[in-house]
Order: C-alpha cells, then sequence, then structure tokens
C-alpha cells in the first residue's frame, strides 16, 4: 500500500450505467476536479471516466458498482 501523491494521475475508464463511489480514508485529492478531503466521499454517476490528481498524502478507495 501507499500514498496517492501529487505527481501521480489515475485515470479509470467507467462502463455504462455503472455508479462510482469514491471515499478519502487520509489526506486529500481531486475526483473529476471535486476537492476531497480526509473522511469525505463521493457517488458519481454517468460518468465515462474518473480521474483522481492532485493527491497530497491521499488514500482513498474506489468502488464501482451496479448502476439503480
Amino acid at each position: 500500500a501507499g500514498l496517492f501523491d501529487a505527481n501521480e494521475t489515475a485515470t479509470l475508464e467507467v462502463r455504462p450505467k455503472r455508479l462510482l463511489y469514491i471515499h478519502v480514508a487520509g489526506g486529500t485529492l481531486s475526483a473529476n476536479e471535486t476537492l476531497l478531503l480526509a473522511g469525505d466521499a463521493l457517488k458519481l454517476t454517468d460518468t465515462g471516466t474518473l480521474v483522481l490528481n492532485q493527491g497530497r498524502a491521499a488514500e482513498v478507495l474506489v468502488f464501482e458498482l451496479p448502476g439503480l
């Protein structure tokens, strides 16, 4: 396990009709241009791509789930 840091970018292509749930366990980062702090969560629907960047010692969990 490691920390997501400022120079890193992660891109996830999301299948159609899927739901993404992002939880920041520690640190901070940007998910699709939304700044998330430790303890924050974000739910995304109808997105084709998830981009994580601008991390600062971030620990992040990403769940891809069936759409509703």
